[in-house]
């Protein structure tokens, strides 16, 4: 668990947001000229995962417009070493200028990634990644210090290549975090997940499998679960170095569809060990790492008016469409006939509807308008509906027509106008298809429809909470 770690007499990262750890001391600067400045500095790293440098430079810098700068060394009095060696560029400077402890010229910088050596002693034999806003409960119990106990998670995910075993565990003061972040749509780490270095020494590759994790866990939760650091140990425990990287955290939201209690934990469990090899083999293909499942969780986020999260929950749906539709072993492509070959025909279509329409005295502005090739060219394209009922069978998704057919009109009034159909539904379409009775109704049926997708996508087929009606989460046993 990252600690404070050389605290100055007055903080001044805590005016950026709540601290995870800070260190200072002295360093050296070097921007993109090539040119070297010393200076006092702060640098740690936020709960939501911000990492930032501050500089008090002796002598002060020339006048620069913006600062950009592409390495830094820096020294703290206990001996940690702190660099950055990757690009990064100037920040607004928040604070007020310490009394009696500048130059009078300050800077701060957001960081992508710090590392801080600790120590040299040793190999590194395992490495705790911090989490954020995973809400859980462990299923073995373990022995902490001083006789406590503590419940922890064992992961043992299996795919073509050797399993990778894991360990989640909470921090300490885990309880107090979790209420924090979910009475505040806050941000914060609340657990690590601990995994042994490889003999071969490949931090990359356990890396990446935290990664996969991390999606996995996120989907599960309903709210985007992501690490920030990674701390590295010797074999008796001690801390040798951590990276404090600067990634993509999101707010909390409720909405889990995997509940972190049932089945004492062993619900999470189950479903994560069950996904895994489903995750990775899908990952690429449709793109689950690259705005795929991020979309999805953005638009379950409860940041904007629900009008707009019900547009995303539609957005969501059309890049799986997308990433379906380009899939080598599509069962349909976004074209009826092959797109060449219509492209061949779209002038003779366009042709004999200009004189269909003129023989129906239909003006020439607008047959101009109607019989164009890019408009022609429309007509080849899938319905939304066939593509949906397509993706369902493919994943085995059974949804009965009624569902369906509402899924597609709340899509439709969402994408062409930005509103929920039941505000928007015309006399005829509610005879043909009822629409629920709010907004609220409706954002949660289409939340409940693409958790059914996305578990389904992941070849999950176990219990789950449906969140169809709203403030009335129903655990289901079966998709």
């Amino acid at each position: 668990m990252l600690t404070d770690g050389n605290p100055p007499e007055q903080s001044l990262l805590k005016n950026y947001g709540n601290c995870l750890c800070e260190y200072h001391g002295k360093g050296v600067i070097t921007l993109e000229d090539g040119k070297k400045f010393e200076c006092l500095f702060e640098a740690g790293q936020l709960t939501n995962g911000q990492v930032l440098l501050l500089c008090d430079f002796f002598p002060p810098l020339p006048v620069y417009l913006s600062i950009s700068a592409n390495k830094f060394e820096g020294m703290t009095p206990d001996g940690f070493r702190i660099s950055a060696t990757e690009a990064f560029s100037e920040t607004n400077y928040l604070p007020d200028l310490p009394i009696g402890r500048s130059s009078g010229m300050w800077a701060a910088f957001h960081i992508p990634k710090i590392i801080v050596q600790t120590s040299e002693e040793g190999r590194s034999q395992s490495i705790h990644f911090g989490i954020t806003n995973f809400e859980f409960i462990g299923t073995e119990p373990t022995r902490g210090p001083y006789n406590s106990f503590y419940r922890t998670l064992s992961l043992d995910l299996q795919t073509n290549n050797p399993s990778t075993r894991l360990l989640i565990k909470p921090l300490d003061l885990y309880g107090k975090i979790m209420d924090r972040v979910r009475t505040l749509k806050g941000v914060d780490v609340s657990c690590e997940i601990i995994a042994e270095v490889p003999a071969d020494g490949d931090v990359a590759m356990v890396t990446e499998v935290v990664d996969d994790l991390c999606y996995i866990l996120s989907v599960a939760r309903g709210t985007k679960i992501q690490w920030i650091y990674c701390d590295s140990y010797n074999g008796t425990g001690k801390l040798l170095s951590r990276n404090l990287c600067s990634r993509i955290t999101k707010p909390y939201c409720p909405l889990k569809i995997i509940h972190p209690l049932a089945g004492e934990g062993k619900e999470t469990k189950a479903f994560i060990e069950q996904v895994y090899p489903a995750y990775v083999n899908k990952r690429k293909h449709y793109k689950l790492d690259k705005g795929t499942i991020d979309a999805y969780l953005d638009a379950k986020a409860e940041a904007d008016y629900l009008e707009m999260r019900g547009i995303k929950l539609a957005v969501a749906m059309e890049i799986l469409k997308s990433v379906f539709i380009e899939l080598p072993d599509a069962p349909m492509k976004g074209y009826i006939l092959e797109e060449e070959k219509f492209k061949e025909l779209s002038p003779h279509l366009c042709k004999v509807m200009d004189e269909f329409l003129q023989t129906e005295k239909i003006d020439r502005d607008f047959r101009k308008a109607m019989c164009n090739s890019k408009k022609v060219l429309e007509l080849n394209r899938r319905s939304f509906a066939y593509f949906l009922k397509k993706l369902c069978r493919h994943i085995d998704l059974r949804i009965n027509e009624d569902d369906v057919r509402l899924f597609i009109q709340c899509r439709n009034k969402l994408v062409h106008y930005g509103r929920f159909y039941c505000a928007m539904a015309t006399p005829e379409e509610r005879n043909e298809c009822n629409p629920l009775p709010s907004k609220s109704h409706e954002y949660h049926f289409l939340v409940n429809f693409l958790d059914r997708v996305f578990l389904k996508l992941l070849g999950y087929s176990g219990p789950y909470v449906d969140w169809r009606t709203p403030g009335n989460p129903v655990h289901r046993d079966q998709i």
